[in-house]
Formats: C-alpha cells, sequence, structure tokens
C-alpha cells in the first residue's frame, strides 16, 4: 500500500503546477493500472479507493473499496476507507 501511494504520489510531485483535482486523477489513472495489472492485488484497489474518496468519488471508492476487502478483508487501508464511507455526510 505505501508503495503505490508513493509511486501515486511522486507522479502527483511530478505535475508540478497542476489543480489538486488533477493530481487525483493523474494518481486515479496510475492505481486503474495498477489494478488491471493485477487485479488481486488488494493495496492497489485499497490505494485506488483511498484516492477516488479524496477526489469527492463516493461512488468510485465504495466499488473499489469492496474490491480491496474481497481479497483481503484485513487490508489497513480499505477498512480505513470503508468507515470514512461509512460517516461520509449523505
Amino acid at each position: 500500500g505505501h508503495a503505490l501511494r508513493r509511486r501515486a504520489d511522486s507522479g502527483r510531485s511530478a505535475a508540478g503546477n497542476r489543480k489538486p483535482i488533477e493530481d487525483y486523477q493523474a494518481a486515479v489513472v496510475f492505481l486503474r493500472r495498477a489494478t488491471v495489472a493485477d487485479p488481486e492485488e488488494a493495496d492497489a484497489w485499497a490505494e485506488l479507493a483511498y484516492t477516488l474518496f479524496n477526489a469527492g468519488d463516493k461512488q468510485g471508492a465504495s466499488e473499489a473499496v469492496a474490491e480491496a476487502i474481497k481479497i483481503d478483508p484485513q487490508n489497513d487501508t480499505a477498512t480505513l476507507v470503508a468507515k470514512m464511507l461509512e460517516v461520509w455526510p449523505k
């Protein structure tokens, strides 16, 4: 999880003067590619869920966190995102 986040963060850092939403878009593209490359990698799904949550995409975050938890019910990032989704204002 942390290695994926560092790679996604480094992609955002390399973006320079991008706006935050563009930073999230770049990270989402990277993480979606990671889930395609290894669909059984819970950390990739969990990081995607975390990034989508922070970008304001509740539906996307819910779908990604469900995949992460299906693969690894004990994944810390997925558990955190699931809890954040529970308290997301309706």
